[in-house]
């Protein structure tokens, strides 16, 4: 790759990768990263290394920031609805903690398993005892 344009299009496309990755929020970015550092370290120039990892950094940034404009806008908006939504659920989960405990602790959660798995379908039960 010693033309300018291949290397453009490497770059760019690595960041189409990372970007299109970051947005599936996956966990790409170690192996995207691994590519880039050594793809730029085979460019053989220092200025062709640096622009190919601005561009990767670029592509790893820009959802994020997306993200995270886009996060703030939406609490703004709906700050007060999600403070309720929070303390509602803080007393609905702290109620199921205790009522699993309480099944745990008399043995019952053995019982209600048989139960649940008696209404499965068998395709259900073959793949929860498959693995």
């Amino acid at each position: 790759m010693k033309s300018a344009r291949a290397f453009w299009l490497l770059g760019f496309a690595l960041f189409m990768a990372n970007f299109s990755w970051a947005q599936e929020s996956r966990t790409y970015s170690g192996a995207t990263l691994g590519t880039a550092i050594a793809l730029a370290t085979q460019q053989g120039g220092q200025l062709k290394s640096l622009l190919m990892l601005l561009t990767f950094g670029m592509g790893a940034s820009l959802p994020l920031l997306m993200i995270s404009y886009g996060a703030q806008s939406f609490f703004k908006k709906y700050r007060t609805r999600l403070f309720h939504m929070v303390h509602a659920g803080k007393g609905l989960f702290g109620a199921i903690v205790i009522a699993v405990s309480l099944l745990i602790l008399s043995g019952s959660d053995h019982r209600l398993e048989v139960w649940v798995m008696k209404g499965l379908p068998d395709f259900w039960v073959d793949l929860s005892t498959k693995f």
